[in-house]
């Protein structure tokens, strides 16, 4: 997220708690002086210390729930997530800063409200109160997400919830411990601290682990092992036991917010589009650049590795897509005529009636580089091309790696370390190899790595399912 979208939401969330906190107030201000100090004639005086805990706990509530259920709307389907840190295992396979936010978010969620349960009651004072609290507030949330379709149900979230609960807990009793009278203070406050650096430690642990690391890591990994042990497994292939060398490639070209601005107003130029007035919205691996004039307003996303994009013509809703297939001469020189480059070898595809076509290149050679990817492409009923999605990147060699046989691969899948997405997430029942072949896939550093991508087929339907290739 940007650092106006974080600035945005924490707005919303203020309004919301404070407009809750204030309606909560107004009961309370009903109830004592009203009922309890007026017609019941009670003597017990206001603790005003404890009246602005209650405010913030209050206002906290309504922001978590907020947060959780109303900000959200009532779509989300699918069984509940019980596989333990398969959200830290996703976060750790993509390795990028949204993945790792939402964690961290949810961490620290609860640290409010580890910090003012002690201070409201004196029983929360104790680990085994605010444990509780915090594990059966989390999992009240959890619950009616999933039955309310407003969030999904994940084991993760509790113990990030309760994790943000203990951070909490832990900051406020090493406080009121050494603002205390009894003794052996920097003993007991040491105590509270240690839960504080040990989930610390562990996310440092974490970034020094993938910082030291040659190549990066990859999404196609599994997150979680799927349960194949009564699955009928049959291979309709011959496999290699041997363990090869394959070539590991790296990006030629690798943008920072500054370049990639330039790049976009270069790539609308060559489209024939002023780029003198261009919208810029950042963000850490990509950018979206918007224009608008007297013929149209355009979108430019720009990822800032390998330089890949994809370009939207809003004016395509006012014109039909073509209807008849166009020619690779043709979608040849559209595209030169928009300053797109297209290998001479690459692989052209059209599909008649709907004026797209592609262009594949599989490792093409250029010079001592290589082009790979796709350029995607529709024209519509005015001859202009209108959307393009240029996956196209320039790569170079870096240094062979020893991959596993193709009985690994396979012996990988036997054990269910493989993601895939059914729909339906019904158990297992067969698993059918009917093909294999290598590919490659860009890391989270920047890395083009080898990986296995199988033809399969899982309870009769067809699936890709891609194996990391490298030891």
């Amino acid at each position: 997220m940007t650092f106006s979208e974080v600035t945005e939401i924490l707005r919303q969330y203020f309004i919301v708690a404070c407009l809750g906190a204030i309606m909560l107030i107004a009961l309370f201000c009903i109830g004592y002086f009203l009922i309890y100090r007026k017609l019941m004639k009670g003597g017990r005086k206001l603790e005003i210390s404890r009246a602005i805990v209650l405010f913030l706990l209050t206002g906290y509530i309504f922001t978590v729930l907020y947060a959780t259920f109303f900000n959200r709307a009532g779509h989300y389907l699918g069984s509940p997530n019980l596989h333990v840190f398969s959200s830290y295992l996703a976060a750790w396979n993509s390795f990028s800063l949204r993945g790792w936010q939402q964690l961290i978010f949810n961490i620290a969620l609860f640290i409010p409200l580890g910090v003012l349960l002690p201070l409201w009651k004196k029983r929360f004072r104790k680990a085994f109160w605010i444990i509780g609290a915090g594990f059966l507030f989390s999992l009240s949330i959890e619950v009616f997400q999933l039955l309310s379709g407003r969030g999904s149900f994940d084991l993760d979230d509790l113990f990030n919830n309760l994790a943000g609960t203990v951070i909490g807990y832990c900051i406020v009793m090493m406080v009121l411990t050494i603002a205390g009278d009894s003794g052996s203070k920097v003993r007991k406050a040491l105590c509270y601290a240690l839960p504080i650096v040990l989930i610390a430690g562990s996310f440092a642990g974490i970034f020094i682990t993938y910082n030291t690391k040659e190549f990066g890591n990859l999404v196609s990994a599994y997150n979680y092992k799927i349960n194949c042990r009564n699955a009928d497994f049959q291979v309709d292939i011959a496999l290699s036991d041997e363990a090869e060398a394959a070539m590991v490639y790296t990006a030629s070209v690798a943008y920072d917010k500054d370049s990639a601005l330039q790049y976009a107003k270069e790539i609308y130029e060559g489209f024939g589009i002023s780029a003198d007035k261009i919208d810029v919205t950042q963000y850490n691996d990509n950018a979206l650049y918007k224009v608008t004039d007297t013929a149209s307003s355009y979108s430019l996303w720009i990822k800032y590795m390998g330089g890949t994009y994809s370009y939207t013509d809003f004016s395509q809703f006012d014109t039909e897509p073509g209807t008849e297939a166009i020619t690779e001469t043709e979608a040849k020189k559209l595209l030169k005529g928009m300053k797109v480059y297209v290998p001479e070898n690459a692989e052209f595809t059209t599909r008649d009636g709907e004026g797209s076509f592609a262009f594949h290149a599989d490792l093409a050679e250029a010079g001592d580089s290589y082009y790979t990817g796709q350029v995607d492409c529709r024209v519509y009923q005015d001859n202009i091309i209108k959307n393009i999605s240029n996956d196209l990147i320039l790569l170079k060699e870096y240094r062979p790696v020893e991959i596993k046989s193709q009985l690994e691969a396979v012996e990988e899948i036997r054990q269910g370390k493989f993601k895939v997405y059914m729909e339906d997430k019904k158990e297992i029942e067969t698993i059918r190899i009917s093909g294999v072949k290598t590919d490659y896939t860009l890391d989270s550093k920047g890395y083009y790595q080898p990986l296995y991508c199988f033809q399969s087929t899982i309870n009769g339907e067809r699936f890709t399912i891609s194996i990391p290739a490298m030891k």
